[in-house]
Formats: structure tokens, sequence, C-alpha cells
């Protein structure tokens, strides 16, 4: 289970065309789901102990930095005066 739907995710990637009536509609739900998890599920769940914000901004920060570091590290063909060095 899913926080957002596969027409949500189909929206959001592009992987498919959306009349303007259909993306505002899908834009709206996405909001509304943000302002509900934002409002009242994140307070709710650290207020319970089951959410550590500090500790998920932490492994968020850290896992933004390997992806960055692997994109950058990403081997690319050599130019051609690269080749003849």
């Amino acid at each position: 289970m899913g926080f957002l739907t596969n027409v949500e995710r189909e929206y959001l990637t592009g992987a498919r065309q959306f009349t303007r009536d259909q993306g505002y509609y899908i834009k709206s739900r996405l909001i509304k789901k943000l302002k509900m998890l934002y409002g009242i599920e994140l307070p709710l769940l650290k207020e319970h102990g089951y959410l550590d914000l500090a500790a998920c901004s932490k492994n968020l920060a850290a896992r933004s930095k390997i992806i960055a570091l692997n994109k950058d590290n990403q081997k690319t063909p050599l130019l051609k005066e690269e080749k003849e060095e």
C-alpha cells in the first residue's frame, strides 16, 4: 500500500498525459494529501514515538548526498581531445 495512487504517480512522473481538468483534480488531491500528512499525520506519529523527524531528515540528507555522488561518478564518454592525451 502506497501513499500515492497509480494515477498520481503517473501524473508526477509524466508517464501519461492528462487533460487540464484531470490534472487540476489530481493536483488538488495531492495538495490535500500533503496538508493532511504534514498537518495531522506526521505530528500524530511523532507524538506517539513512531517518528523521529530529526533522524529522518539526517537519513534523507545522507541519501541525497549518495545519490548526488553516484550521478557525478557516472562514466561519461571521453572527448576526442582527452583520448589523444
